[in-house]
């Protein structure tokens, strides 16, 4: 399972723009939370917290939306 930190990677991970994931999270409920990046902090960027998401969380939410589109359908 791979962990991705920053819409930057998020964004590549599904291959969508940083302003798409942007708007996902803010209108459809993409699953992400603010973390702080593992490993030292050696500077004042390794401090602050960015986005975070994973595969788990990233297939957990899109089998709740092909769930709901499809119940939608009946």
């Amino acid at each position: 399972m791979a962990d991705y930190y920053g819409l930057e990677a998020i964004a590549q991970r599904m291959g969508l723009s940083r302003p798409a994931i942007s708007w996902r999270i803010d209108h459809v409920g993409f699953p992400v939370f603010r973390q702080r990046r593992p490993g030292k902090v050696r500077s004042q960027r390794d401090s602050r917290r960015c986005y975070y998401t994973n595969d788990a969380m990233i297939l957990a939410w899109q089998l709740a939306r092909t769930k709901e589109e499809l119940d939608a359908l009946r």
